[in-house]
């Protein structure tokens, strides 16, 4: 009895320090900045992507920038950057990027198209505990919904009342506007969504990633992970569900993910779409990989999205 006792200690212990090594991984910011990849070091495949997404932000840097700071909900700092049309309007993308990324590495190719093809200002954020932005702990989607409101707000501050926001998010980002979207005290300039390749609830994303890549289950550890993420982050993994949230938005929202996600499964995009009860759209890119929609169909990008504006219009 006293030697299960004992056993009983030892396996309680390792599963609270496998909760919360899972924590840290998954959560706390990482202590290197973020490297955008190397041409000479991807698979072959997706040279041509990865040089075209470097090649777009050398453009964006030419093009000229304005970077930005607003206190967060903790008095921190968060960071984003400005980039205006040629000719001036009301009309701004804020574009909120995905796990581990920051502001143009991922989304120079996508301000672009908003800015040349369609018109409209960008303002890139850096998420909470991303990028120049300050912060410890990452937020999922679940706890930037709150940061998402504060740029809409200087947003409105800046362009006027009767500006227009679009909402744009890649991965988690795309997760984090949909989540933004279903809180009641959205500003009315926000007037529509584009949520690409994002996952429709963080038990979802982690369950399929340990199955396809771990072979391991999720309980207990991912639980135990949780009531950390809550004692220390503020929230818990439960909290992060983009599905919930879209069920409660009520503007026009486009879904684009990739047929190919090996990251995000395509189910989560059929998840949210069918979640969602306003006006929507769902566009499923063939053989596109996670975040590679508008690399494999740029002008089919530009019209998912054009369908979009023009509606909006």
């Amino acid at each position: 009895m006293k030697i299960f006792g004992i056993l009983l200690l030892i396996l309680t212990v390792l599963l609270l320090l496998l909760g919360y090594l899972l924590f840290r991984l998954m959560v706390r910011r990482s202590e290197k900045p973020y490297q955008p990849p190397d041409v000479n070091k991807v698979k072959e495949e997706e040279r041509a992507g990865v040089a075209f997404i470097l090649e777009e932000y050398d453009r964006i840097q030419k093009w000229g920038y304005e970077t930005v700071r607003i206190q967060t909900r903790k008095e921190e700092t968060l960071c984003g950057y400005f980039v205006k049309a040629k000719k001036p309007t009301n009309k701004t993308v804020l574009m909120i990027h995905g796990y581990r990324s920051c502001n143009f590495y991922e989304f120079a190719h996508f301000a672009l198209m908003y800015l040349e093809h369609f018109g409209w200002n960008v303002l890139i954020a850096d998420d909470y505990a991303h990028g120049q932005s300050d912060g410890k702990y990452i937020g999922f989607g679940w706890m930037d919904r709150l940061d998402i409101h504060k740029w809409t707000d200087w947003l409105v501050e800046r362009m006027g009342t009767d500006s227009k926001i679009l909402l744009h998010g890649c991965s988690m980002g795309a997760a984090a506007v949909l989540t933004a979207a279903g809180e009641e005290n959205l500003p009315k300039q926000v007037c529509g969504i584009v949520a690409d390749c994002g996952f429709s609830s963080l038990y979802k994303f982690c369950k399929d990633i340990s199955k396809k890549y771990l072979h391991i289950p999720l309980f207990p550890i991912y639980y135990i992970a949780s009531c950390y993420c809550k004692l220390l982050a503020g929230y818990r993994y439960s909290d992060v569900n983009a599905a919930k949230s879209a069920a409660k938005i009520k503007i026009p929202t486009l879904i684009i993910h990739g047929l190919n996600d090996p990251v995000t499964a395509c189910e989560n995009a059929n998840i949210i779409f069918d979640a969602l009860k306003c006006t929507k759209k769902l566009w499923l890119v063939p053989d596109a990989g996670h975040g590679q929609s508008i690399l494999y169909d740029r002008k089919g990008y530009e019209n998912a999205v054009g369908g979009l504006m023009d509606y909006l219009n």
